[in-house]
Formats: structure tokens, sequence, C-alpha cells
């Protein structure tokens, strides 16, 4: 898996589970991607993608192929507009953390999913994080 095939793979599953939710996906600020962040009161998400290692992890052992471990962190910050008792902000935020903890993929899986409350990012809306370490080999 490539780097370009994990991150593609990540940014899609965001999608399906925002879509799902039945948001519109013009309200989600992708880190690679120039924009401006969503105006007026709607929930909306910035999603960042970030690389730690990348260790090789395998010998050649005579057949030329090497495998490298790829492990890195995915991040929602999730913004929903304040005044419902936090509960928009529970409900989107438990949508993505099941959708990460249940990812299937042949070589990308995540741990240690969570979610983490940052409270009123500026006054007209609580942040809330989901973060998922990740984990991937990169054969060659």
């Amino acid at each position: 898996m490539t780097f370009q095939e994990a991150i593609d793979f990540m940014d899609n599953l965001f999608k399906t589970t925002w879509t799902g939710l039945g948001f519109d996906i013009n309200n989600v600020k992708w880190d690679d991607v120039p924009g401006q962040k969503p105006t007026g009161e709607v929930t909306w998400a910035r999603v960042i993608v970030r690389h730690a290692s990348g260790n090789q992890s395998t010998l050649s052992s005579g057949t030329g192929i090497r495998r490298f471990r790829r492990t890195g962190l995915f991040m929602a910050q999730i913004f929903t507009p304040i005044g419902d008792g936090s509960v928009a902000e529970y409900s989107v935020s438990q949508s993505v953390v099941n959708a990460y903890q249940s990812a299937q993929n042949d070589n990308l899986w995540f741990r240690n999913v969570q979610m983490r409350e940052v409270g009123s990012a500026d006054g007209a809306f609580a942040q809330t994080n989901v973060l998922a370490d990740f984990i991937y080999d990169d054969v060659r």
C-alpha cells in the first residue's frame, strides 16, 4: 500500500460516514485542499492525516521484496453548533469512532480509536476530535 492509497482509504471512510449521516461533503475541510472553513451554523469537520514513522519490518531474504511498516495519526476535528446540549457533538463523534473501529482493509488497520472533547472552539462551535492510530505495510 502506498502513502496515497492509505490516505485515500482513510478519507473515503470519513466521506462515507459523513454523507451517511446526512451532512454535506462541502462542509469538510480537507487538510491538503485550499479553501475556507464553512460559515454559518452548520456541523463541519477538518480531516488531517499525519504519518509518524516508516521502519523496514522485513529483510528481502533473497526475494528482493521488502516490507516497510508505516504508522501515523488520523484526526477528524468535528465542529458542531453550540446549544443542543452536546447531542450533535456526541452523535457525530460516535459514528466516526464506530466507522474507524469497524473498518476492514487487508493492509491498513486502526487502533486506539478515541473521541476527545475540546470544548468551545470559537464561541459558536463545540469542537470534538476523533483520533485513530493507523498502521499499514508498504511492500516493495
